[in-house]
């Protein structure tokens, strides 16, 4: 009997701070009076805002209610400066200086536990092993060639192992799981453009609890590993076909059959770094169009104006294709979630590497392939 009064205390409690709803309270030193803003990220509607005030001598109260905790982004005007906090149905306290509303740069963050424990998963499992990455692609680009780029996709996936390992260890050890860990997981895999490996992380997936693997950000993982899984090195790559910009279907079967060596890549007429990236392909496919090396420029822009544009203004002169959805399916189909996204593909159709290399980087992995 106790043990039913306890479930039925703890829904009744549950049920009580949804219907409150959560109070985010700031205090930022050297804040000027001005509006503020608590803000999600909504795949349909973009930026939306869910509340908005005007701070006072510092301070300020914003109101909300979540469905479960997600991470919420306090905007306030006339900077791009933000301060995240992995919000839930609670009091919750912001503070810090002004010239630092980013969490990671000392915004001080009470009242949340899953915001709490995410800090803690970033501290102490997975930003370690991200240090120890970046490290090694220092090192790998102070060498600049190609034997060093193999020898640092070798140590790249023996630090991801490891940090699996520390993930896998974290779960088992923390059975009151918020579904934060689902989100930061999931941000490890992403944030340094390395692709996860699937043998690795799903033993990850099984380890969280049944609530987090239900949730938002529980579903989103399971996707991405399973989208990781489709495009994994020696795996064949999802094939599609796609139209050019005047109506001409493109099929990647084909184009594979034709050459050595198919570069995927995802891009969009409005992402800088895409545009950024651009003189650097263009340069690779100048040197390796002759010996079998060919590209298909997948991009994620609705406006077919400005696509064309880009194309023109860039001048890239390897197949353009899109179906103008910036929510693609062959994105999806391809685990994209940030641009530029590429992905190499050898001529038996299988994927060479979906990490997603860049720059410098891209030239050597394919002086190794075609030298």
């Amino acid at each position: 009997m106790k043990k039913y009064i306890a479930i039925l205390c703890s829904l009744f409690s549950a049920q009580a701070m949804a219907q409150q709803g959560l109070t985010i309270t700031g205090n930022f030193e050297n804040l000027k009076d001005s509006k503020v803003y608590l803000v999600r990220r909504d795949k349909d509607k973009g930026l939306d805002t869910l509340n908005f005030t005007t701070s006072k001598n510092g301070s300020f109260v914003l109101k909300s209610r979540v469905t479960e905790p997600e991470p919420l982004y306090i905007f306030r005007e006339g900077s791009p400066s933000f301060s995240y906090v992995f919000a839930e149905n609670t009091n919750i306290e912001v503070s810090g200086n002004v010239d630092s509303m980013y969490v990671f740069k000392g915004i001080k963050v009470k009242g949340s536990p899953a915001h709490e424990q995410l800090m803690e998963f970033y501290k102490n499992v997975s930003e370690p092993f991200e240090r120890e990455i970046m490290k090694a692609i220092e090192e790998s680009r102070e060498q600049g060639n190609a034997a060093s780029v193999e020898r640092l996709l070798m140590k790249t996936d023996e630090i991801l192992s490891r940090r699996a390992t520390a993930i896998l260890k974290y779960l088992k050890t923390n059975p009151n799981q918020s579904n934060s860990l689902a989100y930061g997981i999931m941000n490890a895999y992403t944030n340094i453009g390395l692709e996860m490996s699937p043998a690795s992380y799903n033993p990850v997936y099984e380890a969280l609890s049944p609530s987090v693997k239900a949730s938002v950000h529980g579903v989103k993982l399971r996707n991405l590993l399973t989208a990781n899984m489709r495009t994994s090195p020696g795996v064949m790559a999802p094939d599609f076909t796609l139209p050019t910009a005047n109506g001409k279907p493109v099929r990647l079967k084909d184009v594979v059959a034709k050459n050595k060596v198919v570069l995927l890549d995802f891009w969009a007429s409005w992402c800088g770094p895409c545009r950024a990236e651009n003189p650097n392909i263009v340069k690779a496919y100048e040197k390796y169009k002759d010996k079998g090396f060919a590209i298909i420029s997948i991009s994620l822009d609705t406006d077919r104006k400005k696509w064309l544009q880009a194309v023109e203004e860039d001048k890239v002169p390897w197949l353009q294709v899109s179906d103008l959805t910036q929510r693609a399916v062959v994105a999806r189909d391809y685990g994209v979630r940030g641009i530029p996204h590429l992905v190499l593909i050898g001529q038996d159709g299988k994927v060479i590497t979906s990490r997603n290399i860049r720059g410098e980087e891209l030239h050597k992995k394919l002086e190794s392939i075609f030298n």
